[in-house]
């Protein structure tokens, strides 16, 4: 990132704080994507809390983006899903770290939500409360039986409706320099979308802009209706969809897609999953 972006987001984020200020700061984990813009979102959540451990998604890493949060003094400690699905283990962690205080639990993909309960019925201090990012995420606590804690999403927020855009036009730009290192362009294309919520559907408008023949399926017949009135083609299933597809992508929130639910035909075809 520039130096003047990076400036106008720590002005952005300082703003935010001044605004909202806590009269008392609790403790906080962050599980985040640690990519450029990330740092001063990490400034900002430690302005309004102690900010006890940074623990960024595995595979969406920058190392530049790293280094300027540990050269701020936030520890960036490895995260994988083991570590809140041993629920014993969980409360250590968090105990070792943030004993006796208040806590905030930002996420972002429902990691936290094996621990839940019992974080909040062992832990010596206080679970206040988990924000959650992603629709993932948002499933993942949906399916407990029962919130042992305030859950806020903003999965949903029309807030969440740029980002959703930006994303998108991130995977368009992302498959489209795939595709040239592979001697291949996008124009012309046929490619199927799995998933026409936010993301999917900013997705499909991105890749019919860029001459790209696009058919969509979605579980949910209103989101099917949707793509048709607004001219995309719709396959009747996901088999009939991958039967004539050059390009696939998924933007469900959970898994759509596997090796083999490709057709035989396929083997020999240009189908990329991505």
């Amino acid at each position: 990132m520039e130096t003047f972006e990076r400036a106008r987001l720590d002005a952005y984020f300082g703003r935010i704080v001044t605004h909202f200020a806590p009269q008392e700061r609790p403790a906080s984990f962050l599980i985040t994507h640690l990519l450029p813009e990330r740092p001063a979102f990490v400034r900002g959540v430690a302005n309004v809390t102690e900010l006890r451990a940074v623990l960024p998604k595995p595979k969406s890493v920058q190392v530049e983006a790293r280094r300027q949060v540990e050269a701020d003094g936030h520890a960036c400690e490895s995260l994988t899903r083991e570590m809140f699905t041993d629920v014993d283990r969980a409360v250590r962690y968090v105990e070792a770290r943030a004993g006796g205080r208040p806590v905030v639990l930002l996420d972002v993909g429902g990691y936290f939500t094996p621990a839940l309960g019992a974080l909040c019925d062992r832990f010596s201090g206080r679970i206040l409360g988990v924000v959650e990012d992603t629709e993932n995420g948002h499933k993942r606590y949906a399916e407990l039986d029962k919130l042992p804690c305030p859950v806020v999403s903003v999965a949903r927020s029309p807030l969440k409706d740029p980002e959703d855009f930006l994303v998108g036009q991130s995977v368009v730009f992302s498959t489209e320099a795939l595709m040239r290192t592979r001697g291949d362009i996008l124009h012309g294309r046929t490619a199927l979308v799995i998933g026409f919520g936010k993301l999917g559907s900013s997705i499909a408008r991105l890749l019919h802009a860029k001459g790209v023949r696009v058919t969509v399926y979605d579980i949910d017949p209103v989101r099917r209706t949707q793509a048709l009135s607004q001219g995309f083609r719709v396959a009747r299933d996901r088999t009939s969809g991958l039967q004539d597809a050059g390009l696939v992508l998924c933007a469900t929130g959970s898994l759509a897609l596997r090796g083999e639910d490709f057709p035989p035909s396929c083997a020999t075809g240009p189908t990329w999953p991505l």
